[in-house]
């Protein structure tokens, strides 16, 4: 502890990993093999995870500060909503015209929560689930990040190798 900021530690399901696992759960992310995974799509990708973690987290930070304000009801993020009624690999293109899906997590926007108890001053903000939300959206978006930076270790070896 320092400058009174409490900080937490817990274990990241990345840890121990190395590039080519990473790699390969973002492969099975985008219905994909490793081999056929291009830079671009990678990048995009992670992109598309951080900005949907992001939007995730400022949902559940607005959701906290809102905690104690009457009447109040609990958002969440378009992204997020969308994405939990929706099975991996729940959609498929069958015309090169449909939407496959991989846009979802750049829709920006929020919602309200649906089927939450509200208290008696009509807030159903509740601590536990918000506190929830954001523990996911920072493991979400560290995951991203790992992944990400994992990519541009490999980039920065290839350029120096070449020297």
């Amino acid at each position: 502890m320092s400058g009174g900021r409490h900080t937490h530690t817990r274990s990241l399901p990345t840890q121990g990993l190395n590039e080519r696992h990473l790699l390969f759960g973002i492969g099975l992310a985008l219905g994909r093999g490793v081999s056929d995974l291009t830079d671009s799509a990678i990048l995009t990708a992670l992109g598309r995870q951080m900005t949907k973690a992001v939007q995730s987290q400022a949902a559940a930070v607005s959701n906290l500060a809102n905690l104690d304000t009457p009447g109040y009801k609990t958002r969440e993020s378009f992204a997020e909503a969308l994405t939990s009624q929706l099975q991996p690999g729940a959609l498929t293109r069958s015309n090169s015209k449909h939407l496959d899906g991989s846009a979802i997590g750049a829709q920006a926007g929020v919602r309200e929560t649906e089927g939450l108890a509200a208290r008696r001053d009509g807030n159903n903000v509740q601590l536990d689930r918000e506190l929830l939300a954001l523990s996911r959206a920072s493991g979400d978006f560290t995951k991203a990040q790992t992944a990400l930076a994992a990519k541009f270790r490999l980039v920065r070896y290839a350029i120096n190798e070449g020297r």
